[in-house]
């Protein structure tokens, strides 16, 4: 069994982390194995589903729906009132989708129960008593991601009160982890590292100045490549701050993603991706906005 929660499964609009939920249902279903996947209403058609995958569709919002509830509520609430209550929407949501998810289906009857969120995994284990197999895509507590900004000291002081990722960690059958500074810092838990990979069949290797000559560029720039949401976690402060120190001739900083924080190009951008933004400003740098790989 494997646990979406996105609302996008096996449809065209995707991100990364359902993306990689649906291609290793793909490769269990190739292996000959039964899988089944759970997911909350789709958000667009699923036109990728595999005729031999069970899909089974329970209560919930997917985070789209959860943003559009936290978008209403911006108008109502201060700042520190605002995180609070979207906070516990959050966790209340979870709940409800978990619940439903054990109505609809009996987890003891599957081999495997694989969750890519923690606070799915936590209440998994918690409410319904079955330990899963948890992939740790991004354990914020674990370092340090947005400066001293109000949001990290909160997401901090959560964590330091509430550690459900480390409890769900410590009650997994296994997690997987990106790297190996997760099992550095939970020695006592089962942790297995499998570092992010690729697929050398996708990939056709080109002569560096072919593929500059195609993209329009000199072979004198030094070119560095940014992919991925334009969002806190992902550091773009500090890649713009690098590039204000660098001393590289020819130097240009290309930013490829979602500035509304979204794996699609409809989202209007964050009060993070425009501050970045207005940073770059007599820069080197040029935002691509978001750019589909399918």
């Amino acid at each position: 069994l494997d646990v979406a929660r996105s609302g996008f499964f096996a449809t065209e609009r995707m991100g990364p982390v359902t993306n990689d939920i649906f291609q290793l249902t793909r490769q269990f279903l190739r292996d000959g194995h039964e899988v089944t996947t759970v997911d909350v209403r789709a958000e667009a058609p699923r036109t990728l589903l595999p005729p031999d995958l069970r899909l089974v569709e329970v209560q919930g919002w997917s985070p789209v729906g959860a943003r559009a509830r936290r978008n209403r509520a911006r108008t109502r609430l201060g700042r520190a009132a605002r995180r609070l209550h979207l906070a516990g929407q959050h966790r209340r949501n979870q709940a409800r989708f978990v619940r439903s998810m054990g109505r609809a289906l009996s987890l003891d009857r599957f081999d495997i129960v694989h969750v890519h969120a923690w606070g799915l995994a936590y209440l998994i284990q918690t409410l319904l008593g079955h330990r899963v197999v948890y992939t740790a895509h991004t354990p914020n507590w674990a370092g340090r991601w947005c400066d001293d900004r109000l949001t990290h000291r909160l997401w901090r002081t959560l964590h330091k009160h509430l550690p459900h990722e480390i409890r769900a960690i410590r009650g997994a059958r296994a997690t997987v982890a990106l790297g190996d500074y997760l099992p550095r810092l939970l020695p006592d838990s089962r942790i297995e590292v499998i570092p992010n990979g690729t697929d050398p069949a996708l990939w056709r290797r080109m002569d560096q100045a072919a593929a500059r000559a195609a993209l329009g560029y000199r072979r004198d720039e030094f070119l560095v490549y940014f992919v991925g949401r334009i969002c806190p976690i992902k550091g773009v402060h500090t890649l713009l701050d690098a590039v204000a120190m660098a001393d590289i001739p020819g130097l240009r900083l290309k930013i490829m993603g979602s500035a509304g924080g979204g794996f699609n190009a409809d989202s209007e951008p964050t009060q993070y991706a425009r501050s970045v933004m207005a940073r770059s400003e007599n820069l080197p740098v040029e935002f691509l906005g978001f750019i589909s790989n399918r």
